[in-house]
């Protein structure tokens, strides 16, 4: 962790730290609590920033902190169904919004849910959460902090959620990588600091064994080499694409991968699965997988993860990927570096070309990876220590 993060949570330890120990142990006393602690996310579905939220919140239970998680929109897809199912099983509260598309009505369910849960802090995930809570805010006027966790580099398209997240003062602004933080702090008005994101590493580190039990289990040829992409395929176009799926998909088809035995199995979906598909075409080696709930699975089955990524965040595939022991294929952007993860081949942004020939020496090299390398990245982000860096910022 940077300086200024270290520094950040070292005061917050200073201040809270008798508290937050008494929290742990459930022997909390009421004045030492943060109150009710409200995180709000958009929808329960695949995305970095949803699956960071639903790792996050069992965690404060365990320390004593009052939590409830509220949805905005009722659309669940397959991760997000594994989300609900482990939210539940954890005793969280929920909230679920009416609508599939977050409106006006969603709007007016929010603020009679803020009436309702009259929560100390509001703790806000994505820009449409922003919005959200900028319209509710003109009729909830019951006191309370804003907390909200920044989870890109690049700031919302839509001009109206840009200008709540900045008429939203937020007693803390939480960066989830250096870089994150680097993009956003000549913007923001309100406090900013940097807390990297984590992950629940509930599987194994993976071994020849256990990859070819999970290349079994997922119908993969043991005889073929398995490279992996996870994400959305979301944005206005596909040249603009924030995971570079048609980078990848250029790439492979230049180095004739799959005449190599090599196949690419793309997981995720979104607007821009048909043009991805189309631009595959006549390659049967690339497979779409759509959305998968056990991502763990697939990285285990895999032998190479790619992601030649346009921008990102501190991005939750890339740690599990890199958590897992697969060697990776990054694009060489700063949240990527930020990682430092335990094997990587880089790439320029956009080249398809120095993508293929990176994809290509994989396939030949077949590189292995130092498992003390991969426990040490594990501890580093191990959700429970972000959890921890959460509850004694709420307790400032």
């Amino acid at each position: 962790m940077n300086a200024r993060s270290t520094h950040m949570s070292s005061i917050a330890r200073s201040e809270s730290e008798s508290c937050f120990e008494d929290a742990a142990s459930m022997n909390t006393s009421t004045s030492c609590r943060p109150g009710k602690v409200v995180h709000v996310i958009g929808a329960l579905a695949a995305g970095g920033a949803e699956r960071f939220v639903s790792e996050l919140v069992p965690h404060f239970i365990k320390c004593g902190i009052d939590v409830a998680l509220i949805i905005l929109s009722n659309r669940v897809d397959a991760v997000g169904s594994q989300m609900l199912l482990d939210l539940k099983r954890a005793g969280i509260k929920l909230h679920t919004g009416p609508t599939v598309k977050v409106g006006a009505r969603t709007v007016l369910w929010y603020i009679h849910k803020l009436f309702e849960q009259k929560p100390s802090i509001v703790h806000l995930h994505t820009p449409n959460t922003e919005l959200a809570h900028y319209l509710a805010t003109r009729f909830y006027r019951y006191p309370h902090r804003i907390y909200r966790t920044l989870h890109s580099v690049k700031p919302p398209d839509a001009l109206a959620m840009r200008l709540a997240i900045r008429a939203n003062k937020a007693a803390i602004s939480i960066a989830c990588g250096e870089a994150v933080y680097q993009a956003h702090r000549k913007v923001m008005s309100d406090r900013i600091i940097t807390v990297e994101n984590g992950v629940r590493f509930n599987w194994p580190i993976r071994t020849d064994e256990i990859s070819s039990a999970a290349k079994l289990k997922h119908g993969f040829k043991n005889n073929q080499f398995h490279f992996l992409i996870v994400g959305r395929m979301n944005h206005w176009n596909r040249q603009n694409s924030i995971k570079g799926h048609d980078t990848l998909i250029d790439a492979w088809k230049r180095g004739k991968l799959g005449e190599r035995d090599c196949i690419l199995h793309i997981v995720g979906d979104g607007d821009l699965r048909q043009k991805l598909t189309t631009l595959a075409e006549g390659d049967n080696s690339i497979i779409f997988h759509g959305i998968q709930s056990n991502v763990h699975e697939w990285l285990l089955a895999a032998d190479c993860f790619v992601m030649p990524s346009r921008y990102e965040g501190l991005p939750i595939a890339g740690i599990e990927a890199a958590g897992t022991g697969l060697p990776c294929v990054f694009s060489d952007i700063a949240p990527l570096r930020e990682l430092k993860v335990p094997q990587v081949l880089w790439v320029p942004v956009g080249d398809p070309e120095a993508l293929s020939h990176a994809l290509s020496w994989v396939a030949m090299e077949r590189p292995s990876v130092d498992t003390a390398e991969v426990n040490q990245f594990r501890k580093r982000f191990d959700i429970k220590d972000v959890a921890q860096r959460y509850a004694e910022l709420y307790l400032r």
